[in-house]
């Protein structure tokens, strides 16, 4: 199963080559990119510190590892007025392979029909699989497919399959992953072309460290080079007390991509399994004022 995976993903990065040129900040369905995860240190797909459930939406080697992680959230987008609710998981078959399921849905702002023919609420929805596996206990692989359709109007929608496929390297406290993201074919749209999708090759580095019995750390640096010439990064950083509350500051650099640059703090607490993480974007051209908050359970 590992294999046909990362067999699809490469085939939608090979079928993503034709369509790279497209102009930066405006690719088909940007919402591919959103940040999903509150408890993620860094905007855009999180790379290396993010709950495992959510790596269907981002890297699928963080759901590599024994047992299970499931996550409901919610986000609230500040200038646009979109909603989002997202339902996922990720599950350990063994301590070696795991598999990621996904679903995203997003009613954007009512609008006037063109015709006259009263308001409609646009949507947005994705629907993924993903798999991981560790080849040895440093080295670990993995790729997602999914699917992303954006209905505009009753009658028209457009959407298109897109796949991440990423490595990762995780040693003595250090982590860097490296792979693309959200590669697929290019969207055909019905008066003006074609649009790429917001596909990139993305990197990202982390480390982790045990500070004393009551607290630990983390940060990490994520880079993406969009395939439409655009470039992002973002940096965050992470305090954990007593594995049971989790303080957070993070700043994304968009750049001329689909995704603004912003600044985000959040907070998230721990117990028995479940744990409570939320999110607010404190500035940043669009997402201003916007939160995220997520219900999850370990096990």
């Amino acid at each position: 199963m590992m294999i046909r995976f990362m067999a699809l993903a490469a085939a939608l990065f090979a079928a993503a080559l034709p369509a790279m040129a497209g102009g930066a900040g405006f690719e088909a369905l940007p919402f591919l990119r959103l940040q999903r995860d509150p408890s993620a240190l860094t905007g855009g797909a999180a790379q290396v510190y993010a709950s495992k459930a959510y790596s269907v939406f981002s890297n699928p080697t963080l759901s590599v590892g024994g047992g299970g992680d499931l996550a409901l959230s919610y986000s609230r987008w500040g200038a646009s007025g979109s909603n989002e609710f997202d339902a996922c998981g990720a599950f350990g078959l063994s301590e070696r392979f795991s598999l990621g399921l996904g679903f995203s849905y997003g009613l954007n702002p009512a609008c006037d029909l063109l015709d006259g023919a009263g308001m409609f609420t646009p949507t947005d929805m994705i629907a993924g699989i993903g798999a991981g596996f560790r080849i040895s206990d440093i080295f670990s692989v993995g790729a997602n497919a999914g699917y992303a359709l954006s209905k505009l109007t009753e009658t028209y929608s457009y959407g298109a399959f897109s796949g991440d496929l990423f490595v990762a390297i995780d040693l003595s406290g250090f982590t860097a992953t490296a792979g693309v993201s959200t590669a697929g074919p290019a969207v055909q749209s019905v008066s003006t072309g074609s649009y790429s999708l917001p596909s990139s090759a993305s990197l990202g580095l982390g480390y982790e460290s045990v500070l004393g019995d009551a607290l630990s750390a983390r940060s990490q640096l994520t880079v993406d080079y969009y395939f439409s010439g655009a470039f992002a990064a973002g940096f965050g950083t992470e305090a954990v007390i007593k594995d049971m509350v989790s303080l957070r500051l993070a700043y994304n650099y968009g750049g001329k991509s689909v995704i603004p640059s912003y600044t985000s703090a959040g907070i998230g607490l721990n117990f028995s399994g479940f744990r409570i993480d939320a999110a607010l974007f404190l500035s940043g051209e669009d997402v201003g004022n916007s939160m995220v908050f997520s219900l999850g359970y370990s096990f």
